[in-house]
């Protein structure tokens, strides 16, 4: 289970620092924003979800100069350093709220979103909760991190449980869900065109510790509820780094998959 106070905290603690660390979620946004000018059509208002620092919220409005946009986020900090990137325009409606539990009297014929949906503890609950604001005929895109993320990892994770005895079933940060999970919430909310891309993104870091810092800048840090003590916890990270830079090194650093999916659909008519 997703702490979601623990990710508010994490991306308000980094939101000024994000945009230096967050390289693979700007290349994501941008296939995003690819899918979207060879599919999405013409909007008159657009619901983006977890607008962050306001990278992707910028493209949007390059991309429909006419277009209303509602931008919601989590985080106070993080929708304060969008209006810096995006600008005090009338275009852009800043909102801070929770997606799971999002209540908007608008219909949009768009809903985007980048590098949040992997958040979600409900996620198809959520995205029939979207359904409602999508008017007719309108379209869902988006883009989150599927099943094979940062599976070196899980695995260093997993020996390190093994060296000292414990469960290595038990998982140790955020879970992903694969491509076909996506594609099934949306076919089961009956949407048509559904389709998706993915992406193996391998990013290479001078170290264990690099990598995990790069995390962390990027408020991506592990939010979900442990019940590990602090000593055991530490005990097993400190092993998982040995194993991660053992099994996984590759040339002068250490090497980290994203899966990156891109998915969407047309809500019918």
């Amino acid at each position: 289970m997703i702490d979601k106070r623990l990710v508010r905290k994490h991306f308000s603690l980094n939101a000024k620092q994000y945009d230096r660390y967050a390289e693979v979620q700007r290349y994501l946004a941008d296939r995003l924003i690819e899918r979207l000018t060879a599919k999405a059509g013409q909007c008159q208002l657009i619901l983006e979800i977890g607008c962050g620092t306001g990278y992707l919220t910028k493209q949007l409005l390059n991309l429909y100069p006419d277009t209303k946009v509602v931008a919601v986020d989590l985080s106070e900090p993080m929708l304060e350093v969008a209006k810096d990137t995006v600008g005090y325009s009338g275009q852009v409606e800043f909102l801070c709220q929770d997606v799971e539990s999002i209540e908007l009297p608008n219909t949009f014929d768009l809903i985007v979103s980048s590098a949040v949906f992997q958040w979600l503890n409900d996620p198809f609950g959520t995205l029939g909760r979207l359904d409602r604001l999508l008017g007719p005929g309108g379209q869902m895109q988006f883009a989150t991190f599927g099943n094979q993320t940062f599976r070196e990892l899980h695995e260093s994770f997993a020996l390190a449980e093994q060296s000292v005895g414990n469960d290595p079933t038990e998982a140790h940060g955020q879970q992903f869900l694969a491509m076909d999970n996506w594609q099934e919430f949306l076919s089961l909310l009956d949407y048509q065109d559904v389709d998706g891309v993915q992406e193996i993104h391998e990013v290479e870091y001078p170290n264990v510790r690099s990598f995990l810092d790069n995390v962390r800048k990027t408020g991506a840090n592990n939010a979900t509820r442990t019940k590990q003590s602090i000593a055991v916890h530490r005990q097993i990270l400190l092993k998982m780094m040995q194993e991660y830079e053992q099994q996984f090194r590759k040339n002068n650093g250490i090497c980290a998959t994203y899966d990156l999916l891109i998915v969407g659909g047309r809500k019918r008519a």
